[in-house]
């Protein structure tokens, strides 16, 4: 009598899901984290380009300007003005943010003031976190609240 040595379907079958689940888990948690990141990343990329944007006016002496674009393609522009638009930089606004108030801000061409103090509110519905960007007009400097 021949005795076969292997594994049987099942156990072949049992021990491919194992893996499959044990594959999939982590890939799961890391679309999560990606959404997370994108949020975060933008959220720096806009500090950074308000404070550029706001240098800008001051070292060039040139008006520089901010404006949020809604639509499909929902995006931020830095763009300064010399003889018509010049556009710095965009930004693209991630699908877990809604923009809730993105006014346009001018920076003036000497002092980097905005003429008024207007406030950039997102939300992320995911994290049920309200993000507030608001002007400090003794530091000239934009401070992120997160509520």
């Amino acid at each position: 009598m021949v005795l076969y040595k292997g594994f049987t379907l099942i156990e072949s079958l049992l021990a491919l899901s194992v893996v499959s689940v044990f594959i999939l888990l982590p890939v799961l948690a890391i679309d999560n984290y990606q959404k997370q990141i994108e949020v975060v990343g933008f959220c720096g990329r806009l500090e950074k380009g308000l404070y550029t944007a706001q240098q800008t006016a001051i070292i060039d002496q040139r008006q520089t300007r901010v404006a949020y674009t809604s639509g499909t393609d929902a995006a931020v522009h830095f763009q300064s003005t010399i003889t018509g638009e010049l556009r710095l930089s965009s930004i693209e606004v991630p699908e877990p943010l809604e923009v809730r108030s993105f006014p346009t801000i001018l920076f003036n061409s000497s002092s980097g003031n905005n003429s008024s103090f207007p406030r950039i509110i997102l939300y992320w519905p995911e994290k049920d976190q309200t993000i507030t960007y608001k002007f400090l007009f003794g530091s000239g400097r934009y401070e992120k609240v997160i509520e």
